[in-house]
Protein backbone atom coordinates (compact mmCIF):
# COMPACT_ATOMS: atom_id res chain seq x y z
CA UNK A 1 0.00 0.00 0.00
CA UNK A 2 1.24 3.45 -0.94
CA UNK A 3 -0.94 5.70 0.35
CA UNK A 4 -4.62 6.39 1.29
CA UNK A 5 -7.58 7.47 -0.68
CA UNK A 6 -10.69 6.22 -1.97
CA UNK A 7 -9.47 2.80 -3.05
CA UNK A 8 -10.53 0.43 -5.44
CA UNK A 9 -14.09 -0.98 -5.17
CA UNK A 10 -13.78 -5.20 -5.79
CA UNK A 11 -15.82 -6.73 -8.74
CA UNK A 12 -18.08 -8.76 -7.30
CA UNK A 13 -18.63 -12.27 -9.02
CA UNK A 14 -19.50 -16.13 -8.63
CA UNK A 15 -17.79 -18.61 -7.89
CA UNK A 16 -17.84 -19.83 -11.26
CA UNK A 17 -16.11 -17.00 -13.00
CA UNK A 18 -12.66 -17.60 -11.11
CA UNK A 19 -11.56 -20.48 -12.59
CA UNK A 20 -13.03 -19.43 -16.06
CA UNK A 21 -12.46 -16.05 -16.72
CA UNK A 22 -9.24 -14.96 -17.76
CA UNK A 23 -10.14 -11.13 -17.78
CA UNK A 24 -10.45 -11.09 -14.02
CA UNK A 25 -6.56 -12.24 -13.65
CA UNK A 26 -4.83 -9.48 -11.74
CA UNK A 27 -8.35 -8.05 -10.76
CA UNK A 28 -9.48 -7.32 -7.03
CA UNK A 29 -12.14 -9.65 -6.72
CA UNK A 30 -15.31 -10.18 -4.05
CA UNK A 31 -16.70 -13.39 -3.82
CA UNK A 32 -19.06 -15.09 -1.26
CA UNK A 33 -19.27 -19.08 -0.45
CA UNK A 34 -19.19 -21.89 1.94
CA UNK A 35 -15.92 -23.26 3.72
CA UNK A 36 -15.47 -26.52 1.83
CA UNK A 37 -11.85 -27.36 3.13
CA UNK A 38 -9.52 -25.52 5.14
CA UNK A 39 -5.88 -26.35 5.46
CA UNK A 40 -2.53 -24.75 6.59
CA UNK A 41 0.66 -25.37 4.73
CA UNK A 42 4.09 -24.13 5.64
CA UNK A 43 4.19 -20.83 3.88
CA UNK A 44 0.20 -20.44 3.60
CA UNK A 45 -3.33 -21.24 4.42
CA UNK A 46 -6.07 -22.52 2.20
CA UNK A 47 -9.91 -21.98 1.96
CA UNK A 48 -11.67 -24.04 -0.52
CA UNK A 49 -14.58 -21.64 -0.98
CA UNK A 50 -18.06 -23.50 -2.63
CA UNK A 51 -21.75 -22.31 -3.49
CA UNK A 52 -25.42 -23.45 -3.55
CA UNK A 53 -23.94 -25.15 -7.20
CA UNK A 54 -20.84 -26.96 -6.07
CA UNK A 55 -18.68 -24.67 -7.77
CA UNK A 56 -15.47 -24.30 -6.16
CA UNK A 57 -13.09 -21.71 -5.47
CA UNK A 58 -9.10 -20.94 -3.69
CA UNK A 59 -8.71 -19.14 -1.90
CA UNK A 60 -5.24 -18.62 -0.75
CA UNK A 61 -3.30 -16.64 2.01
CA UNK A 62 -0.15 -16.23 2.40
CA UNK A 63 1.56 -16.48 5.83
CA UNK A 64 3.60 -13.38 5.55
CA UNK A 65 0.54 -11.48 4.88
CA UNK A 66 -0.15 -11.59 9.08
CA UNK A 67 -3.34 -12.74 8.50
CA UNK A 68 -4.50 -15.52 10.57
CA UNK A 69 -7.77 -16.98 9.94
CA UNK A 70 -7.99 -18.91 13.22
CA UNK A 71 -11.31 -18.18 13.28
CA UNK A 72 -12.45 -20.08 9.98
CA UNK A 73 -13.95 -23.67 10.16
CA UNK A 74 -15.38 -25.81 7.49
CA UNK A 75 -19.41 -24.95 7.03
CA UNK A 76 -18.52 -21.25 7.62
CA UNK A 77 -19.75 -18.48 5.16
CA UNK A 78 -17.24 -16.21 4.15
CA UNK A 79 -17.23 -12.97 2.14
CA UNK A 80 -13.19 -13.02 0.69
CA UNK A 81 -11.62 -10.11 -1.01
CA UNK A 82 -8.59 -10.82 -3.25
CA UNK A 83 -5.95 -10.43 -5.90
CA UNK A 84 -7.02 -13.03 -8.48
CA UNK A 85 -4.18 -14.69 -9.55
CA UNK A 86 -3.10 -17.79 -11.52
CA UNK A 87 0.07 -19.79 -9.98
CA UNK A 88 1.27 -23.57 -10.63
CA UNK A 89 -1.26 -24.19 -12.73
CA UNK A 90 -4.23 -22.89 -10.31
CA UNK A 91 -6.00 -19.86 -10.17
CA UNK A 92 -6.67 -18.43 -6.75
CA UNK A 93 -7.95 -15.06 -4.46
CA UNK A 94 -5.60 -13.88 -2.68
CA UNK A 95 -6.64 -11.48 -0.18
CA UNK A 96 -3.96 -8.90 1.21
CA UNK A 97 -5.17 -7.91 5.18
CA UNK A 98 -7.20 -9.52 7.75
CA UNK A 99 -9.94 -7.51 6.94
CA UNK A 100 -10.65 -9.08 3.49
CA UNK A 101 -11.80 -11.89 5.06
CA UNK A 102 -15.45 -11.35 6.67
CA UNK A 103 -17.69 -13.92 8.01
CA UNK A 104 -21.13 -13.91 6.66
CA UNK A 105 -24.13 -14.76 8.69
CA UNK A 106 -27.89 -15.70 7.56
CA UNK A 107 -30.35 -12.79 8.09
CA UNK A 108 -32.69 -12.77 11.23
Amino acid sequence: IVGVGEGIEPLAVGLTAVPDDDSLLGQLLLVEGTVATFEEGNFDFQIVLEDDDGNRALVLIEKDTGIVPETVAVGDRLAVTGISEFYSGQRQIKPRVAADLRPVFPPD
